[in-house]
């Protein structure tokens, strides 16, 4: 199921010190109503699998701690509804050629 009216991606880049973060917004259904909508299809989704894989190969690679969060902006009260995705890493410093 999708949520009904107006489609929101918000996308924001922050930097602090010496680390990155970039966070993923969007108004949709939420992690727990995705969920339940999903648990019962055949198809799975990879999308969060692979980016996963990737990062960690990214950060074996480059020595680099990577920190992603899911957090679920839902709100049975007020009836927003959403998710924010969230990815914190160092800044690695360039190399001269």
């Amino acid at each position: 199921r999708q949520k009904d009216g107006a489609k929101e991606l918000k996308v924001r880049l922050l930097k602090k010190d010496d680390r990155i973060k970039i966070h993923i917004e969007d108004n949709g259904i939420g992690l727990e109503e995705s969920k339940q909508v999903n648990k019962n299809k055949k198809n799975r989704s990879y999308g969060t699998y692979i980016t996963n894989k990737r990062l960690n190969l990214y950060s074996s690679l480059y020595n680099n701690d990577i920190q992603i969060s899911m957090i679920d902006l839902s709100d049975n009260k007020t009836g927003e509804t959403g998710t924010r995705v969230e990815i914190e890493f160092k800044v690695l410093a360039s190399k001269s050629v």
